[in-house]
C-alpha cells in the first residue's frame, strides 16, 4: 500500500472534526513551503527587468491599467 492510500485510509477513520484539522495542517506545510520560494532574494537587475519587462507589455495593451484592475476588482467582488 502506497503513503498516499495509508494516509487516506487513516484519515477516513478519524472524525470529521480531526480530519479538518489535518487538512488546515497540510495546507499551513503547502503555503509556508510556497512563501519560501515566493519571497527569495532578488537582484536589483532582476527587479529592473522585471519592470522592463512589465512596462513593455502594458504599452503592447497586454496589460491592464493599475486603476482599471482595482476597479473591476472592486465591481467584481461587490464593493461597489
Amino acid at each position: 500500500m502506497s503513503i498516499l492510500e495509508t494516509t487516506i485510509s487513516l484519515m477516513k477513520e478519524l472524525p470529521e472534526i480531526e480530519q479538518k484539522k489535518v487538512l488546515l495542517y497540510v495546507q499551513n506545510v503547502v503555503s509556508s513551503q510556497k512563501n519560501e520560494d515566493y519571497y527569495k532574494p532578488v537582484s536589483k537587475s532582476e527587479i529592473l527587468n522585471d519592470l522592463a519587462i512589465s512596462d513593455q507589455e502594458y504599452l503592447e495593451g497586454k496589460a491592464q491599467d493599475f486603476e482599471e484592475a482595482i476597479m473591476h476588482m472592486r465591481r467584481e467582488h461587490g464593493f461597489i
